[in-house]
């Protein structure tokens, strides 16, 4: 007779291992007392995993396993245990005391359950985070580099330094920290990310490089979940999430152009721009949105919504609709404030036509940036963005169209592909600066530099005020790589003129960092100038790796690492690297180029 058959998936995850402390003696001194004291413990931790978007994989005897797709989420969850279990101990006998251990880290997991519903988890994820539970003492939590580096100020808990430890079974040191859950234990965190933290026990420089390319890599995907209470920045600015708009029109014509993105698009373009808000990435938005479980075709509801911007850090959200009715389009939107739930502006616009959508957008922001004045006190009418979205991106729909799906493929690592889709954006629409602009930065990664010439000409001829001045990734970018093209063309003897524009362009880059951490572009870009520019390295290596973190596999950062290493240590410890790089992601679309790379690396 064959057993239950077994499925399995394969995904990065973020591993809990847990366990009671001393509770096989608690076993053998009071059964009764012990099986009473472990429902209690069930229910407290299971509460903790469950309320932070965790999921219990297994229990065994006194032990749980849970997995998250957020670093922050499950040091958060392991940091309320650990709170919750001290109240409660404070209050109980000594022989009545639960103390746990955890350990944590993230990493590759094979997820497994067959028919009858058994599930467990399997992996170099799993059998790491299980080792570091297993050196944690009572009531302490112990995770991974990985997780540290991760959840490192994105988290409101320090971090003490545990040191490099040898584990069994585990082939590889693995360096630890302690959270400090506890508040009365703040002023003992001394430890803060630094890739100069003992590499020389590794293997040296290269070796801590070529280590950091697999847990970045591994990592890179689940970690960037923000904390659901971050909405206020660090200089006071409430943050803003919009949303993609649904479309409700049931036209074949717009659902191809996927309008309902273009719309959100549109509004975070003309939010970019509006200083008193700090505008959250779409790039986290995209991620609380997949980590929810929704997708283009999902059908939102207002809870929805207000999940997904919670989930992204925003306190206040831009949501809308568009319709059709009676032969002509209805667009709805909604300013929602979710510290109290309030709407604070509603718009609506009928009779409009296919050629109006975008100008409505103009409208639609300038009513709410006013709201935003008039209700909350934020900013003043100076601060209202008047300039039309049409000379932010464009106004025909048709060459948006191709300009997202062009930004989409290329970031996605079919470089040349997407440069040709934000060509045919420029095709339609010659005076689309920011197309423009982005067809060049992919010509330049593809190593098609006449091509990038052509199209960053064209940005420049194009650009306007919002792309020169704009405070927009894609305006920071053009900002920056318009100093660094101009610093190229110098004179021999325009030395200071030379180095001011070079600074102008780091400038740029960090900004974007600054501005949009969840972003790979700001890292990338600077560790390109800091590499390029200043020949810095290791200082360009730190940015590769935060950049590789936020887009695993995009080959682009990954060459430039390369390069970087090839500085440092020339072309055997650079062809190591693409190796292991090719060993993560040889079935990708940077594999190709890599493998080309290798050659001319062991060639030379």
């Amino acid at each position: 007779m064959n057993g239950p058959s077994t499925a399995e998936s394969r995904r990065l995850s973020v591993i809990v291992f847990t366990d009671i402390v001393g509770y096989s003696r608690m076993v053998q001194n009071d059964e009764a007392l012990a099986l009473e004291l472990l429902t209690e413990h069930n229910r407290i931790l299971a509460h903790r995993i469950d309320a932070h978007g965790g999921r219990t994989i297994k229990t065994a005897g006194d032990s749980f396993m849970a997995a998250f797709g957020s670093a922050a989420s499950a040091v958060t969850a392991t940091a309320e245990i650990q709170q919750a279990l001290t109240e409660r101990n404070a209050s109980q006998s000594e022989d009545r005391q639960v103390h746990v251990r955890i350990g944590i880290h993230a990493g590759d997991v094979v997820f497994t359950s067959d028919t009858e519903g058994a599930a467990d988890a399997l992996g170099d994820g799993v059998n790491v985070a299980s080792r570091i539970e297993a050196e944690a003492g009572g009531g302490e939590v112990f995770v991974s580099h990985d997780v540290f580096s991760i959840t490192y100020e994105r988290v409101p808990f320090g971090y003490r330094d545990v040191g490099v430890r040898e584990l069994k079974n585990i082939s590889r040191p693995i360096h630890i920290y302690e959270l400090l859950w506890d508040p009365t234990r703040a002023s003992e965190a001394d430890a803060e990310p630094s890739r100069a933290r003992g590499p020389e026990k590794h293997g040296g420089r290269v070796g801590w490089i070529v280590a950091a390319i697999a847990v970045l890599a591994a990592i890179g995907v689940v970690i960037f979940q923000p904390s659901p209470q971050e909405s206020l920045y660090a200089d006071g600015r409430p943050s803003l999430v919009v949303v993609d708009f649904s479309d409700d029109t049931g036209d074949e014509g717009l659902g191809r152009l996927q309008i309902g993105r273009i719309l959100g698009d549109a509004v975070a373009q003309k939010f970019y721009e509006y200083r008193p808000v700090h505008l959250v990435s779409p790039i986290r938005v995209e991620e609380a949105t997949r980590g929810l479980g929704f997708d283009q075709r999902s059908r939102l509801g207002e809870t929805d919504l207000a999940d997904i911007a919670r989930e992204a850090g925003g306190r206040l959200v831009v949501s809308g609709s568009l319709g059709h009715l009676g032969g002509v389009y209805v667009l709805r939107a909604e300013l929602t404030d979710l510290s109290d739930g309030a709407t604070l502006g509603r718009f609506q616009k009928r009779d409009a036509t296919e050629e109006q959508l975008l100008g409505l957008v103009d409208s639609l922001c300038a009513h709410f940036q006013q709201r935003l004045v008039d209700v909350l006190g934020i900013g003043t009418n100076e601060d209202i963005v008047l300039a039309p979205v049409g000379e932010l991106t464009t106004f025909s729909l048709e060459a948006y169209k191709h300009f997202q799906l062009g930004h989409d493929l290329y970031h996605g690592g079919r470089i040349l592909e997407g440069a040709e889709q934000l060509v045919m954006a420029v095709e339609m629409d010659s005076t689309f600066a920011l197309a423009a602009s982005d067809a060049a930065c992919a010509f330049s990664f593809a190593k098609e530099h006449d091509r990038e010439a052509v199209y960053f000409d064209i940005a420049r001829r194009q650009s306007g005020d919002n792309l020169r001045s704009g405070m927009s990734k894609g305006a920071l970018i053009f900002q920056g790589n318009d100093a660094w093209l101009t610093s190229a063309a110098t004179g021999a003897a325009e030395t200071a003129l030379r180095d001011s524009l070079q600074e102008l362009a780091l400038a740029r880059y960090e900004t974007i960092v600054r501005l949009y951490p969840d972003d790979p572009d700001g890292y990338y870009y600077s560790g390109m100038a800091r590499q390029y520019l200043r020949g810095e390295s290791e200082a360009a290596i730190e940015y590769f790796v935060q950049a590789s973190a936020r887009n695993p596999g995009y080959f682009p950062i990954y060459f430039d690492w390369a390069m970087a290493i090839q500085s440092m240590e020339g072309n055997s410890a650079a062809a190591r690297f693409l190796s292991d790089y090719l060993k993560q992601f040889g079935d990708g679309p940077g594999a190709g180029s890599a493998r080309k790379t290798l050659a001319e690396l062991r060639g030379s």
